[in-house]
C-alpha cells in the first residue's frame, strides 16, 4: 500500500470513529445528578459560637455554650461541638456550677443532654468533681447518669467506679461499682 493510500484509510478509520462517539441519542447535554443526599442529615440551622439561656418562670436554670451547634428539625435533635459548656444556676438564678465535654447532642422532645468526650462537672456548693467519658443529663428525673467509668472527687475522699447517678449538684450520688477510694485527711 502506497502511504497515500494508507494516510486515507487512517483518515475514513478516524472520521468512523468520531461519527459513532457523536451519537446524539446517548447524549442530551445535561448534566445528571443523583439524590444522594439524605435530608435528616442536613441541618436546619447551623449557628457559630452558640449560646442559649434557660429559664424556668422567674429564675435562670442554665447557660449553654458551644462553639458550633446544628439543629434537625426533622429528627428533633441539636448536635453542639467545638467544646460545650453548660454553667447551672441554683434557685436564686447565681451560677452555682458547670460542665464541659468536647460535644453533646439534646433531643428537643425530652430536653435530654448526652454530653461526650473528656466530661468534667462541677458542684460549687458541695466542692465536688466528676470526670468521665459520657455523661446523660435525663430531664425528667433531673439527674446525671452514666454507665462509664467515673472519677469523683469531694472535700473529704476520692471515688473511681463504673456508673452513677447524680443530683446536679453532685449531692446526692449513686455510684454502681466502686473500684477505688481514697480518705483525703
Amino acid at each position: 500500500m502506497s502511504s497515500t493510500v494508507l494516510h486515507k484509510f487512517h483518515v475514513l478509520i478516524a472520521c468512523l470513529f468520531f461519527l459513532i462517539s457523536c451519537d446524539e441519542s446517548k447524549n442530551t447535554g445535561q448534566v445528571i445528578v443523583k439524590d444522594t443526599i439524605d435530608p435528616l442529615q442536613i441541618p436546619t440551622h447551623e449557628i457559630w459560637d452558640f449560646s442559649m439561656v434557660f429559664t424556668d418562670s422567674t429564675r435562670t436554670r442554665a447557660l449553654l455554650k458551644a462553639g458550633k451547634a446544628r439543629v434537625f428539625e426533622s429528627r428533633n435533635e441539636t448536635l453542639l461541638d467545638s467544646n460545650v459548656y453548660v454553667q447551672f444556676m441554683n434557685n436564686q438564678s447565681q451560677p452555682a456550677g458547670y460542665m464541659t465535654s468536647k460535644s453533646a447532642s439534646i433531643n428537643e422532645v425530652t430536653r435530654d443532654m448526652l454530653a461526650k468526650g473528656n466530661v468534667y462537672v462541677r458542684s460549687d456548693s458541695t466542692n465536688t468533681t466528676l470526670t468521665t467519658q459520657t455523661l446523660m443529663w435525663k430531664e425528667e428525673s433531673r439527674q446525671f447518669y452514666t454507665k462509664d467509668k467515673i472519677h469523683i472527687q469531694t472535700p473529704t475522699e476520692i471515688i473511681d467506679g463504673y456508673g452513677m447517678e447524680s443530683d446536679i449538684w453532685l449531692k446526692n450520688y449513686r455510684i454502681f461499682k466502686v473500684s477505688g477510694t481514697k480518705f483525703i485527711e
